[in-house]
Formats: C-alpha cells, structure tokens, sequence
C-alpha cells in the first residue's frame, strides 16, 4: 500500500470515527418506521469506541480523530443526563405543588408552568440534536480532508 493509499485509508477511517456517532438516528428511524420502539442508549459511544479501539494503532490520524470524537460524544451524554435530570427535577418539583394545591387558580399555573417546562425541554434537546448532528458532520468533513478538528465544550477525557 502506497503511502498516497495509506493516508486515504486513514481519512476514511477518522471520518468514520465521527459519522459512526450518529449512526443510532438511522438505526432508531428505520426502527420506529417499521414499530419498534427501541431506546438505544450510548450507541453515539459505543461504535466509535469500537471503530478507534480496532484502528487506533494503525495510524495517529486515526487516534487523534477517534479520541475527539469520543471525547465529544462523552461530553454530549454527560451534559444530556445532567439537563434531563434537572428537566426530571423541575418538573417534579412543579407537578408536586400542583397535586397538592387545592386553589384551582394556582392548580391551573402550575400545571400550566410544567406544560411550559416539559416544551421548553423538548425545544432545546431537538436544538442540541441538530447542534450535535452539525458538528459531527463537519468534523467527519475536516476528518475527510485531512484536517483536525476540535469540538466546542468538549471534556478531554482521552488524551
């Protein structure tokens, strides 16, 4: 194998290392089109761990990707559970005073304010979605020129 060869090789496999995070939209989609209801937790982290686990050694390029990559979906998934908890939290919170509240006036706000609560959620994870999926599209494009990339807010996990 050149070295021309080589270097293609390995772009493809980076760019792979991005794109194979997303994978579980596709799987979900085709899922639910066909009426599986199936959660696919961690999926974004699992594929390209295994993805960077079985090429890292063939190239840095592939390592360098592999690991912003993860580093990013990591990040992701912590920053989603810790925005659901609260989501979880607030809502509680706000359903609580609302079961016990016998005033229908304040009965109404509340359930009102956890209606409000429970789209305001909805909204900002689909932004985060089409945020994440963004982001991983042009890191799989730099990934493909053979340019590096670095996500934004991302914990550096693996160094």
């Amino acid at each position: 194998m050149t070295q021309d060869e080589n270097n293609q090789e390995a772009r493809n496999w980076a760019m792979l290392c991005h794109l194979s995070s997303i994978l579980w939209i596709l799987i979900a989609l085709g899922l639910g089109l066909v009426g599986i209801p199936l959660p696919l937790p961690f999926l974004n982290i699992v594929v390209p761990l295994i993805i960077w686990l079985s090429k890292k050694n063939q190239h840095p390029f592939i390592d360098d990707h592999g690991k912003e990559s993860l580093n990013f979906q990591i990040s992701f998934t912590i920053y989603s559970v810790i925005a659901f908890i609260i989501f979880l939290f607030l809502l509680a919170a706000t359903c609580g005073i609302w079961a016990y509240t016998s005033n229908s006036t304040s009965s109404s706000l509340l359930f009102q304010i956890a209606l409000v609560v429970g789209v305001v959620f909805g909204i900002l994870s689909l932004i985060a979605g089409i945020v994440q999926l963004c982001l991983v599209i042009f890191a799989a494009i730099k990934a493909k020129k053979g340019e590096f990339y670095h996500y934004p807010f991302t914990i550096r996990f693996l160094r």
